[in-house]
C-alpha cells in the first residue's frame, strides 16, 4: 500500500463511508455517528470495535488529539483494540490527532487533510509509524466486520 493510499484511509470518502482502495480490493465501509445509527456495535461480550471521540477538551486538549485519552487510557490501560473515529467535524489538528491515536476523521475533507498528513510524513513532522498503526487498526476492524457479516 502506498503512503498516499494509507493517508487516504485516515478520513472518510464522504459523509458516511470510508475510503475504498479498489486496487487492493478494499471496499468502502459505512460508518455512522450515534444519532444516525447504532450507538454501539459490539460482539456478544459487549466488546466495542470502534470508539468515537468528542468535540470537548479535557485539561485544555481536544479529545481528538489527546494522546493520554486515546492511547494511554483507552488502548493501553483499558485494552481497546479497535479504531477511534472522530465525531463528525470534531477534529481540530489532524496531524496531532494521528499521532495521539485518532484513526479515522469523519466526514471526509475531499482529500485536504489526507494531503496534510502525507506532507507531514514527507517533511518528517509525523512519523509514518502512526499512519501505519491507524491503517492497521481500521483494516483489522473492517476485516472483523466482513468476517462476521
Amino acid at each position: 500500500m502506498t503512503l498516499e493510499e494509507k493517508c487516504s484511509m485516515l478520513s472518510g470518502m464522504d459523509f458516511w463511508h470510508t475510503q475504498p482502495i479498489p486496487r487492493l480490493g478494499m471496499p468502502a465501509v459505512m460508518v455512522s455517528d450515534g444519532p444516525h445509527g447504532l450507538r454501539k456495535q459490539a460482539d456478544k461480550r459487549g466488546h466495542a470495535w470502534t470508539f468515537m471521540c468528542s468535540y470537548n477538551k479535557l485539561n485544555g486538549e481536544y479529545a481528538s488529539q489527546h494522546k493520554w485519552l486515546l492511547t494511554d487510557l483507552l488502548r493501553k490501560e483499558w485494552g481497546f483494540d479497535g479504531y477511534v473515529m472522530s465525531d463528525w467535524g470534531a477534529v481540530s489538528d489532524r496531524i496531532k490527532g494521528v499521532e495521539a491515536g485518532l484513526d479515522l476523521e469523519m466526514p471526509g475533507s475531499s482529500g485536504e487533510r489526507d494531503r496534510a498528513v502525507l506532507q507531514a510524513v514527507q517533511e518528517g513532522r509525523l512519523d509514518e509509524k502512526y499512519v501505519d498503526q491507524a491503517v492497521e487498526r481500521i483494516l483489522d476492524v473492517n476485516l472483523r466486520y466482513l468476517n462476521h457479516a
